[in-house]
């Protein structure tokens, strides 16, 4: 095949110096069109695949924040059946503490 283009190619020179066209074979520029498609492709599933990584992080994430919220509430929740009174601090400018037995009961 590469001796027919460059025979071609010679005749073409022979004939007509001043042609600018190359002289090329269908199948060539067919692989050239296809090697363009094939890039595409590549970049297409490679973006793909980044987008699904990032969704499963995404979800990871959210379920172990939501997991780490339950078990702190569990931990309250057993912690509170050994604890009679706990004190809060309140952040108002006078620096008092407050314990969590009644709303609004707080040293003074």
């Amino acid at each position: 095949m590469e001796k027919a283009l460059k025979s071609v190619t010679e005749v073409v020179k022979k004939v007509s110096p001043g042609y600018l066209n190359q002289v090329s074979v269908l199948s060539d520029r067919i692989d050239r069109m296809y090697s363009n498609e094939n890039r595409h492709f590549r970049i297409a599933v490679s973006l793909s695949i980044v987008a699904l990584l990032l969704t499963c992080l995404g979800q990871y994430s959210l379920s172990l924040a939501v997991t780490i919220v339950q078990i702190m509430k569990i931990a309250v929740l057993f912690l509170s059946q050994y604890v009679s009174r706990v004190s809060v601090y309140r952040p108002s400018g006078d620096n008092e503490y407050c314990s969590g037995d009644k709303q609004g009961d707080h040293k003074q």
